[in-house]
Parts: C-alpha cells; structure tokens; sequence
C-alpha cells in the first residue's frame, strides 16, 4: 500500500475551492485541480511554484 494522498479539487479556483486546496497542501495531500477558470484563475497563482499540485 502506498502512502501518498492524492486529492482532486473540482472548481478549485474558485473562492472555497482555492482554500480548500492551500489547506490540503498544508495537510501534506497532493492536489490536482481542475477548474474551467471561466471567471479567472488569480487565486491559484500562489500555488504554481509548489510540486504537489498540478492543473487540469
């Protein structure tokens, strides 16, 4: 069994799903966030530096 958290964030760019994915990599998860970004993606930018989260 492996021990790595993997956790997906529908709408993640949005107000709640911005915080929920700053919380869960504080948590140690690994994120994936998938986002239209139909109304913007500025709340994700302070995460594209970090190596557990990635974009779709």
């Amino acid at each position: 069994m492996t021990d790595e958290r993997h956790i997906l964030v529908t709408g993640g760019a949005g107000y709640i799903g911005s915080f929920l994915t700053a919380e869960l990599l504080r948590c140690g998860y690994q994120v994936t966030v998938l986002d239209s970004l139909l109304y913007s993606g500025e709340s994700l930018l302070g995460f594209f530096h970090r190596c557990h989260v990635s974009f779709a």
